[in-house]
């Protein structure tokens, strides 16, 4: 929901969420307002994920941070943000531009360290397969791709020259 940039009113963001579960959706993605986060809006951006979690009614809620167009303090405000709303997890991208450096995934992850809050890598750019296996070695509980049958099909390479251990099944 609210892609790119997450400035869509909040109401509008609830009403789509509320929709989205009342339709069956189990999880739902929306854009942090980074416009809002930029601007050092935090509490707007805090109330804006606060209603988020809870248009969700208890279902999965990732929240898209879109670290490409954010400085580190940004990135790290942000994750606490979604952290104090009780988001389930924080997402690095829309995927519609880049993705996150490892250096931006690893700081998500130390200053999400001790809450609930989990990972979710998108927007990894080529070559794919080898990007996503990295990021879930370094922790992604989640990685958002629209090439998985690539990815599969690269595992054999991958295991050939040693970046993915043997199969064993």
């Amino acid at each position: 929901m609210n892609f790119p940039w997450g400035a869509s009113p909040s109401e509008l963001k609830v009403l789509e969420c509320e929709r989205a579960v009342k339709a069956g959706t189990k999880a739902i993605d929306t854009t942090m307002n980074i416009g809002a986060l930029r601007s050092g809006y935090y509490d707007v951006v805090l109330q804006e994920t606060r209603d988020f979690v809870k248009a969700c009614q208890g279902n999965i809620s990732k929240v898209i941070l879109d670290t490409a167009f954010l400085t580190d303090e940004e990135i790290a405000t942000g994750c606490k943000i979604i952290a104090e709303a009780g988001t389930n997890y924080a997402k690095t991208a829309t995927g519609q531009f880049e993705g996150p450096t490892m250096e931006q995934f690893l700081m998500m992850k130390e200053t999400l360290k001790g809450t609930d809050v989990k990972l979710k890598v998108a927007g990894v750019k080529f070559p794919r397969p080898q990007n996503a296996y990295c990021f879930l070695m370094a922790g992604a509980d989640l990685i958002g791709t629209r090439s998985a049958p690539a990815m599969i099909d690269a595992l054999d390479q991958m295991r050939e020259i040693g970046i993915v251990p043997p199969y064993k099944g």
